[in-house]
């Protein structure tokens, strides 16, 4: 099979656990390595495994790629301009190839920033004195088929083929890195959009905008068969463009402000102007109880109010008690939060709802994708259970505050769930289980907090879903 843009655009992406993002070309009997200009180095990885590759030739300049993988080829040859295409490469795979000498690996000595390689089931690693040879080659190589190399085996390398001078990159790797004697940026992918919709003159420009952006999303959850990526918002009453909400004027109150989506999220808040105060067991600054809600309410002057408050959910079975917790953390906290808020007179309430809530209200499915034509039916389980109780208390709010309800999946990112699953692949468990089917929805932590603070600041009337998940 050749490796066509098309076969690219198709192919999954995802954030590995070392927190790259990685392509997956694995499996498709590609011959030649072509056409990955059209990833548009956008990516930390590729995994190029199981194919036929039979010579490592015809990469582009990919000066972000770090990690390559390429067990189960056929390679017996690597192109000399090899490490001038990949300045950054930090990782290289070869496991089970066909490599066979010494001057086969010549072109790995131009690989600067090269510190883990893999040659395993190659016939050159049953060489003499194989590992000491790479060690001498490649001075600045840290691990060598998933062994550390030792202090005791650089001075054996040295003893036998002589000191090795320690290659260093040139100044030429960092291809036009500076301009004018400035670092250059990369390019917000987004930046297109972000252009138009600032140049759009009226809201029709702008919701023509968002459905075309829509659409795009809805043909890359085809290709990408069932990996979803939705971003939608039923928009049910509009204002003109000039009615966005002053990003440095809000006062903020933020129940589960100290948990692992929380914690990002007021930082970011606070380096945005805005004042932010945490609804938290405990006292302090900054800081109110959830008991002094329960007798105090909420400050008439708060322009928002964001609910993220839950006990963890996967860290204890679910026994009838630890059940009872989960619901009262967050149908007991949002109940409270909407009466609250519900109590206030006119003109005195926040502005804006924003209260969590899960994608395990959609019944489990490996066929079909949740998008716009979803039906509204709820999973026949706990989960299921628990975010219908959770999203019923958000539909008993004042019709005058505008409300968000978010279904996230896995939220990932330094901590939660991303840090009991690398452990996994730190001890080579992390592949495909079974069928590989048991795929679930997730997001990155950095697009979590981006969205609510989207939703945040945006005033236009806005109400019901935004579902944002991957």
């Amino acid at each position: 099979m050749r490796l066509t843009a098309d076969l690219i655009s198709r192919s999954s992406t995802y954030w590995n656990p070392l927190k790259e993002r990685e392509i997956d070309l694995r499996g498709n009997k590609i011959g030649v390595i072509e056409n990955l200009g059209a990833t548009q180095d956008q990516f930390d990885s590729f995994d190029l495994s199981d194919n036929e590759l039979a010579k490592l030739e015809n990469f582009p300049q990919l000066n972000r790629l770090r990690t390559l993988l390429l067990n189960n080829n056929k390679i017996e040859k690597i192109s000399s301009t090899f490490g001038e295409s990949l300045p950054h490469l930090e990782t290289l795979v070869l496991t089970n190839n066909k490599l066979a000498n010494f001057e086969d690996l010549e072109p790995l000595t131009s690989l600067y920033r090269l510190e883990r390689l893999s040659l395993l089931d190659n016939l050159v690693t049953k060489k003499q004195h194989y590992r000491l040879y790479v060690i001498h080659k490649i001075p600045h190589l840290k691990q060598l088929d998933f062994r550390k190399i030792k202090k005791k085996e650089r001075d054996a390398s040295e003893k036998l083929y002589g000191k090795a001078e320690e290659s260093r990159p040139s100044k030429k790797v960092k291809t036009e890195a500076k301009a004018n004697g400035k670092e250059t940026k990369s390019e917000d992918p987004h930046s297109h959009i972000k252009e138009a919709i600032k140049n759009a003159k009226t809201l029709e420009e702008i919701e023509q905008i968002t459905k075309n952006q829509s659409r795009a999303l809805q043909n890359h959850q085809k290709r990408t068969n069932g990996c979803v990526t939705t971003y939608r918002i039923n928009n049910t009453h509009t204002q003109n463009k000039s009615s966005m909400t002053s990003p440095s004027s809000l006062k903020i109150l933020v129940g589960g402000g100290s948990g692992f989506l929380g914690s990002r999220l007021v930082p970011q808040l606070k380096n945005r102007g805005h004042r932010v105060k945490i609804i938290s067991r405990k006292g302090g600054q900054d800081k109110v109880t959830w008991d002094q809600i329960k007798r105090d309410g909420i400050e008439k002057d708060t322009d928002a109010v964001i609910n993220l408050a839950g006990a963890r959910i996967l860290d204890w079975a679910w026994t009838d008690k630890r059940k009872q917790v989960l619901l009262d953390s967050r149908v007991g906290t949002t109940k409270l939060l909407v009466e609250k808020i519900n109590s206030m007179k006119d003109g005195e309430r926040p502005k804006v709802f924003i209260n969590g809530s899960a994608v395990g209200i959609y019944p489990l499915d490996r066929v079909n994708t949740v998008d716009e034509n979803y039906d509204g039916k709820v999973a026949d389980n706990f989960a299921g259970e628990l975010c219908k109780k959770w999203e019923d208390e958000v539909e008993k709010l004042n019709p005058s505050v505008r409300r968000v309800v978010t279904r996230f999946g896995i939220i990932l990112g330094d901590g939660g769930a991303l840090k009991p699953m690398s452990l996994l692949f730190k001890l080579g468990l992390g592949g495909k289980m079974a069928s590989g089917q048991q795929f679930w929805p997730w997001i990155h932590i950095d697009d979590a907090t981006g969205a609510i603070t989207h939703f945040l600041e945006v005033s236009n009337q806005w109400t019901s879903f935004a579902i944002l998940f991957t």
